[in-house]
């Protein structure tokens, strides 16, 4: 036979959560206005500042020069020995 939680248990326990709520709410605050200077200036003056380089250490490439290769062959500028005979071969 199921046991039965008298009514007062409940509403004694209703109530302390009606209570409790707003116990657990927090005011909402509004951010903090961030502002910032519109340029920051830093000076090292009297600090001794020491560090290592961890860029290109500065080296050249140079492209290299284009060789020179002779021609393999000689190129002609006129072909007048070849005409004549061609000439002679159509007729």
């Amino acid at each position: 036979m199921p046991t039965r939680v008298p009514q007062t248990a409940l509403s004694l326990l209703a109530l302390s959560f009606a209570f409790a709520a707003p116990a657990l709410a927090q005011e909402e605050t509004p951010e903090p206005k961030v502002t910032y200077a519109a340029e920051t200036q830093i000076t090292f003056r009297g600090a001794k500042v020491e560090g290592v380089v961890n860029g290109p250490n500065g080296a050249f490439l140079a492209e290299p020069r284009r060789l020179g290769f002779a021609p393999m062959i000689t190129l002609r500028s006129d072909f007048n020995a070849e005409i004549d005979q061609s000439v002679n071969q159509v007729k």
